[in-house]
């Protein structure tokens, strides 16, 4: 990307908007401040995914038979996806991982 940044203020000058954003995005800030929001976004699914999970099992063990696709061991499920969503918030590269594996 620095080459490219380099070559669009050569041709189109230092002060042209394109070049000013292409230096902003190869900023260590930047960067951290993207991985951030990726973060909090992964967190956030799984978040989510989780408690839907928590609610579609509670429903079966209360006599809710709505669906063939969750039953009790569907409550190891569902701590995995809150651990891994703990690790994600942690920001364990193993965590974000084992997540992509587990819904892959």
């Amino acid at each position: 990307m620095s080459h490219l940044e380099q070559l669009v203020s050569k041709y189109a000058g230092t002060k042209n908007p394109l070049v000013k954003r292409l230096h902003e995005r190869n900023t260590p800030t930047y960067r951290l401040k993207e991985a951030e929001a990726q973060i909090k976004f992964a967190r956030q699914a799984g978040i989510v995914y989780g408690t839907l999970s928590l609610i579609g099992v509670l429903l079966f063990l209360a006599g809710y038979y709505f669906t063939g696709w969750i039953d009790a061991s569907g409550l190891i499920d569902v701590c995995l996806i809150f651990g891994l969503s703990f690790g994600i918030y942690k920001k364990s590269r193993v965590a974000a991982v084992i997540m992509l594996v587990y819904f892959s």
